[in-house]
Order: structure tokens, then C-alpha cells, then sequence
């Protein structure tokens, strides 16, 4: 909580040296944004605020796509928001949740390619919430490395996050990799709103769970838990018995 006061009290300090300065309008709009976001964490439930932030960013968006503000003005904004969520995930203890040592142990990460981190970073402020210990790997994470990563942690959960897929094939050939490499090791779930057209063509990639809501990752980080003394290749099918069950 004092590191989310500072963080308020350093963007409304912003905010003033602006109207002083007579600074451009959407510089002045951006700061005044982002203090409401932050304004918008509870203490404890930081993840409710990552919520807030994404709603931001789909709003900023559409100010882009009507030339409302500079594309630099969307870049500087999605930026404090990633420091500001970071910030959150490294320093604040989450009362209850995953920082027990014994905690499962979940991996974050994007597909190659994939630079969005903000959905990502939500997911991982999530999964601490639920009782996780949380690694957090980041954007565009090249599938090799994540395997011999989950090699040597053997981590109970991966969740890849996918938000923009330009190429549904080579989205595909990712998904199928994963599936090959990273799947012997622990259970992998892929989410974010690149991979909704392949949940509308219910497109099978081996042993990746397709996500098609926060709701979706909730129950497998619920049921996860209960199946922890199974083997990877158990837990995967153990996992996608109990979403399509619930589905």
C-alpha cells in the first residue's frame, strides 16, 4: 500500500508540474488516467486494479484509432502501467497467498513473437491471488527456453498469453511446439484474445488447454491444486476433464 501512495502521490505531482508547465492536453489526460487507476487498487487486491488497467487501455485505444492522441501518448501510458503493475507483482506481499515456499509453483509467459505483457502481467497478479508462487518470464519467451526452464523447476502450471496472432499457422506451429516440448513437464494453458478464432474452429493443439476466459483459468488454477500429486501428462488431462465438465 505505501508503494501504491507513492506511486499516486508521484503522478499527481506529474499532473501539477503539467498545468504549471502548460503541457500538451493528452499529457495532462494521461497522468489524470493512470492516477485513477491507481486510486482504483485495493489494499490486498491488486489484481482488481490490473482489471482497471486493461478497461484504460482499451479506452486509450480507441482515443488512438480517432487521432485523439499520439501514438507516443498510448506508448508512455502503456509504459507506467507496466512499471506500475511490476511493481506490484515484485513488491507488495500478497497476505494469505503464494509466498509460502510450499505454494505451487505457475510460470508466465508470452508466445516468440508476442511483445503485449499488460494481459500477461495481469494473469500473474491473478495466480498470486489464488495461492501461487509466480515466475514471471515476460514477452516473447522462445519455447526452448521455457522448456528447459520447467525442466529444472518442474512448475505445476504454465500459462502462456497470446494477444494479438498475425499468422494463425504460425500460431499454430507455437501452440504444437509447446505441446511437444513443454508439455511433458507441466500442464500448459494458452489464453488472450489471439486464440479466440481457434476456440471458435475448437482447433486441437495437443496437450495445450485453450482458455476462453479469466473464468476458465480460475478453475484450473482451482482444480490444479487438488491434482498436484499426479504426473503432468495426468494433471493435463485431469485439467481438461474438469473445463470441459464445467464448460
Amino acid at each position: 500500500q505505501d508503494f501504491q501512495n507513492h506511486l499516486v502521490s508521484c503522478s499527481l505531482g506529474h499532473l501539477a508540474r503539467c498545468e504549471s508547465q502548460n503541457a500538451p492536453t493528452h499529457d495532462r489526460g494521461l497522468v489524470v488516467l493512470l492516477a485513477i487507476v491507481l486510486e482504483a487498487f485495493e489494499p490486498g487486491v491488486p489484481a482488481a486494479g490490473a482489471d482497471t488497467a486493461l478497461d484504460l487501455m482499451l479506452e486509450v485505444g480507441e482515443h488512438w484509432h480517432r487521432g485523439e492522441i499520439t501514438v507516443a501518448a498510448e506508448h508512455a501510458l502503456t509504459a507506467r502501467l507496466k512499471h506500475m503493475l511490476l511493481g506490484l507483482f515484485y513488491l507488495n506481499n500478497f497476505e494469505g497467498t503464494g509466498n509460502s515456499p510450499d505454494a505451487p509453483l505457475a510460470v508466465c509467459a508470452t508466445l516468440p513473437h508476442e511483445l503485449h505483457e499488460l494481459g500477461l502481467l495481469r494473469v500473474a497478479l491473478y495466480m498470486k491471488s489464488w495461492g501461487y508462487r509466480v515466475t514471471y518470464l515476460g514477452a516473447n519467451t522462445p519455447i526452448v527456453d521455457l522448456e528447459d526452464y520447467c525442466i529444472r523447476r518442474q512448475p505445476a502450471l504454465v500459462i502462456l498469453s497470446c494477444a494479438i496472432s498475425l499468422n494463425s499457422q504460425s500460431l499454430l506451429d507455437s501452440l504444437h511446439k509447446l505441446s511437444v516440448l513443454v508439455g511433458p513437464h507441466a500442464p500448459v494453458v494458452c489464453g488472450g484474445s489471439g486464440i479466440r478464432s481457434l476456440n471458435q474452429e475448437q482447433v486441437k493443439v495437443g496437450d495445450v488447454i485453450l482458455l476462453n476466459s479469466m473464468f476458465d483459468l480460475e478453475r484450473i488454477a482451482t482444480e490444479c491444486k487438488k491434482s498436484l500429486h499426479l504426473s503432468p501428462a495426468e494433471r493435463s488431462h485431469f485439467l481438461k476433464m474438469r473445463l470441459d465438465r464445467k464448460s
